[in-house]
C-alpha cells in the first residue's frame, strides 16, 4: 500500500470514528435544558466532518499527494466565509476550533469579519477579533470592515470596529452615510433594525390575534395612501429635522380596528429591554385609516399627520425606512388589486395581507401559479458607468429631478432579460456606450410603488456620448476632483449629487472611496 493510500485509509477511519463519537458520547439526553443547543452544535461538527471524509475520500489520489491542507482548508475557509455572512455562530466556532485562519480572505479580498460586518452578526463579529482576524484588511476596492459596516448602515458595528483599528479610513462623505443611524428608543436597544418576516406565523390566526392585542405591538397608519407621521426637530447644532412615524397600539384605535379595516402583518422585531435577558417579539401592522375618523384620531396622537410618502420617506431613520417600505409597497398593492386581473370578480386578502385570493371558485388564478395573487416587485437596475481607466464616471440629468442633481443612468428590467442585459441595452439607449462588464453593488427597496432598485457598476468600452433626449436632459463624464466639489457643495456649475438616502449616491460614494483609498495607499508607500 503506498503513502497515499495509507493515508486515505487512515483518514477516512478516523473521521467515522469521530462523527460516530459526536453522535454517541456528545448527545444530550431528551430531558437535558441544553438539548437543542448540543444538538445544532454536534450536526454543525458531524457535518464538517463529513465533508472532511468526502474530500478525503474524492479529492486525494496518488498524484494529489501532499496536497490535502490546502484543499482542506480551502473549502474550510469558503465555508467559514458563508457561515459568517448568514450569522451561523454555532459553526463559525467550530470552525474556528478546528483551525480554519480568521482573516482567511476571498478573491476580491473579504474576510469573515467584513461578511459578519456587512449583514450586523456583532456576536460573531467578536469571535473573530478574539481569534486574531485583522479590522485593518481592506477588499480588492480598498474597503476595510468597518468601511463595509459604514456603507451598510451598520453604524455601531462601524463604530467597534474604528475603535479597533486605527487603520480604519473612512472618508468624510461615507461617514455621513452613517447619520441614517439606529433609532434610539428610551428604555430599549434595537437588536436589529431589520423585521423578521416570520412568514410561518401568516396562517397562525391565534397567534396573530395575540400579538394584535398585545400591548408591545405597533400600528402604522395610512389615508388614501399618505402616511401619519410628526417632524423632529433637530437636536445638535445646524441638524435638520426629519420625519419619524407616529405609530399605534390596540387600545388608541381598537374602536376602528373592530370594524376590520384592511390590515396587513409586516413582521417582527426583536428588542431587547433593560429588565429582561432575552429580547421580546414587536409586531408590526399596517393599517388602511382611510375610514377613520381624523379629529378623533387626532385627538388620541395629537403630533402625527398624514403626508405623502415622499419625499418623507427620504427622512425617516433606518428602522422606519424598512418598515415604511414594506407597509406601502404591500398597501399600494392592495389598493389596487381589489378585482381580480384573470376573471374580474372580487378578491380578498389572505394570510395576513401577504396575498389576495380570488372570490370566482373557478378562476384560473385559484389553481397553477399566478403572480396576481401575490405583490408585484418591480426590479431596477442603477447604474454607475465608469470609462475603461475608471478615472471618469458618467452621470445624468433627468426632465423630472432637480436641474442642477446629477444622478446614476437607471433603467427597468424587461421580461426575460438578466440584469447585465439590462444594464447593456440601458446604456446604450440612454447615452449609445457599448458595455464590456457588469459587477453588482448593492440593492435598495423603493417604494415608489414596488421597485426594487440593484446597483451595478459599469464598466463602458468607448467614451463618445450621444444623449438621447427622449430620456434625458443631458449626460456628462465627471472626474474624481469634479466630485470632491459636487459633495462639497463647491463646484462652479453649482451641479449637486443625489440626497445620500438614494441608491445613485451610494454608488458615487463607494466610487469616491475607493479613490481616496488608492491615494491614500500611494501615499502611505511613498
Amino acid at each position: 500500500m503506498n503513502h497515499s493510500s495509507l493515508f486515505l485509509s487512515l483518514s477516512f477511519s478516523l473521521s467515522l470514528s469521530l462523527s460516530l463519537s459526536f453522535l454517541t458520547f456528545s448527545a444530550p439526553t431528551a430531558h437535558s435544558p441544553t438539548s437543542t443547543r448540543s444538538q445544532q452544535v454536534n450536526t454543525c461538527r458531524l457535518k464538517t466532518v463529513v465533508q472532511w471524509v468526502w474530500y478525503c475520500r474524492n479529492s486525494h489520489s496518488p498524484s494529489a499527494s501532499g496536497t490535502l491542507q490546502t484543499q482542506e482548508m480551502d473549502i474550510f475557509a469558503e465555508r467559514l466565509l458563508e457561515r459568517s455572512a448568514a450569522g451561523d455562530i454555532h459553526e463559525v466556532a467550530h470552525l474556528l476550533q478546528t483551525g480554519v485562519t480568521a482573516d482567511v480572505q476571498n478573491e476580491h479580498g473579504w474576510t469573515a469579519l467584513m461578511f459578519a460586518a456587512k449583514n450586523g452578526h456583532s456576536q460573531i463579529i467578536d469571535m473573530l477579533l478574539e481569534k486574531g482576524c485583522k479590522s485593518e484588511l481592506q477588499t480588492e476596492g480598498g474597503q476595510t470592515a468597518a468601511d463595509i459596516a459604514k456603507l451598510w448602515d451598520q453604524s455601531r458595528i462601524a463604530a467597534l470596529l474604528g475603535a479597533n483599528s486605527a487603520n480604519s479610513r473612512i472618508s468624510r462623505k461615507t461617514a455621513i452615510l452613517s447619520e441614517i443611524s439606529n433609532p434610539q428608543i428610551k428604555g430599549e436597544n434595537i437588536q436589529n433594525v431589520f423585521l423578521q418576516r416570520t412568514t410561518d406565523k401568516r396562517k397562525d390566526v391565534l397567534w396573530l390575534d395575540i400579538m394584535f392585542k398585545d400591548d408591545f405591538t405597533k400600528f402604522i397608519l395610512f389615508s388614501d395612501m399618505q402616511v401619519f407621521v410628526s417632524i423632529k426637530n433637530g437636536t445638535k447644532k445646524n441638524e435638520k429635522s426629519h420625519h419619524q412615524l407616529v405609530t399605534a397600539s390596540y387600545k388608541d384605535i381598537d374602536f376602528y380596528l373592530a370594524i376590520k379595516p384592511l390590515t396587513v402583518f409586516l413582521g417582527v422585531q426583536l428588542v431587547n429591554q433593560k429588565d429582561d435577558r432575552h429580547p421580546k417579539e414587536r409586531a408590526w401592522f399596517a393599517v388602511d385609516a382611510s375610514a377613520m375618523d381624523k379629529e378623533k384620531l387626532q385627538s388620541i396622537l395629537p403630533r402625527g399627520h398624514f403626508i405623502s410618502p415622499f419625499p418623507a420617506f427620504l427622512h425617516l431613520n433606518t428602522l422606519e425606512k424598512c418598515i415604511f417600505s414594506a407597509a406601502c409597497s404591500l398597501m399600494a398593492w392592495h389598493r389596487q388589486h381589489h378585482f381580480c386581473p384573470s376573471c374580474g370578480s372580487n378578491t380578498a386578502p389572505e394570510d395576513a395581507g401577504s396575498k389576495r385570493t380570488c372570490k370566482n371558485v373557478q378562476c384560473t388564478s385559484r389553481s397553477g401559479l399566478f403572480n396576481t395573487n401575490y405583490p408585484r416587485v418591480d426590479p431596477s437596475v442603477i447604474m454607475l458607468v465608469l470609462n475603461s481607466s475608471q478615472t471618469h464616471c458618467l452621470l445624468a440629468r433627468k426632465k423630472n429631478f432637480p436641474s442642477d442633481m446629477w444622478f446614476c443612468l437607471s433603467g427597468y428590467l424587461e421580461p426575460g432579460e438578466t440584469i447585465e442585459e439590462t444594464c447593456q441595452r440601458e446604456v446604450a439607449e440612454q447615452v449609445h456606450l457599448e458595455v464590456t462588464s457588469t459587477n453588482y453593488h448593492s440593492s435598495l427597496p423603493w417604494p415608489y410603488p414596488t421597485a426594487l432598485l440593484i446597483g451595478c457598476i459599469v464598466q463602458a468600452v468607448t467614451q463618445d456620448l450621444k444623449v438621447n433626449k427622449e430620456e434625458l436632459k443631458d449626460a456628462q463624464w465627471f472626474s474624481w476632483s469634479d466630485m470632491g466639489l459636487m459633495s462639497s457643495i463647491q463646484h462652479p456649475a453649482n451641479y449637486k449629487l443625489p440626497p445620500d438616502q438614494t441608491l445613485s449616491y451610494r454608488l458615487i460614494e463607494w466610487w469616491m472611496h475607493s479613490h481616496q483609498s488608492t491615494t491614500d495607499n500611494k501615499n502611505h508607500i511613498c
